[in-house]
């Protein structure tokens, strides 16, 4: 026997066991909901990096590919014609510094540390505040 909405007792008494019935509460973690999100918005970046990538590797070796097709071909020269080269002519040797590292080098090799000249110091004049003020 039907009722006056259209429903049977067991579907009555099923309506009823689910209005008694409350969602489970749901925890929801705020990180991994923020780290999904930002996940999701910016994948239609990463694809578009990749795709800018993925050209820019079609171009170079496209580029690339064509280069090796074209051998660039060179006239031969006619070396037929004398040709003069004038050299300037070179400059004398002038002798190393006394102070060089090289003059140094022999000086110790030939006569040992007696061989090395004078250590040239200057003097060390000492230097007050009111030197500089006045």
């Amino acid at each position: 026997m039907q009722e006056q909405d259209g429903l049977t007792p067991g579907e009555r008494e099923l309506e009823l066991a689910m209005k008694s019935l409350s969602p489970a509460a749901a925890r929801i973690d705020p990180i991994a909901a923020a780290l999904a999100a930002g996940h999701r918005s910016a994948r239609r970046q990463l694809r578009l990096w990749r795709a800018a990538a993925v050209f820019m590797l079609l171009i170079g070796v496209g580029s690339w590919l064509t280069r090796a097709r074209h051998v660039a071909v060179v006239p031969p020269h006619d070396f037929s014609e004398p040709a003069v080269a004038f050299r300037p002519p070179p400059e004398p040797a002038k002798p190393p510094a006394a102070e060089s590292v090289l003059v140094l080098q022999e000086a110790v090799l030939e006569k040992g540390l007696d061989g090395l000249p004078a250590a040239n110091i200057p003097t060390v004049r000492v230097l007050r505040a009111g030197d500089i003020f006045y």
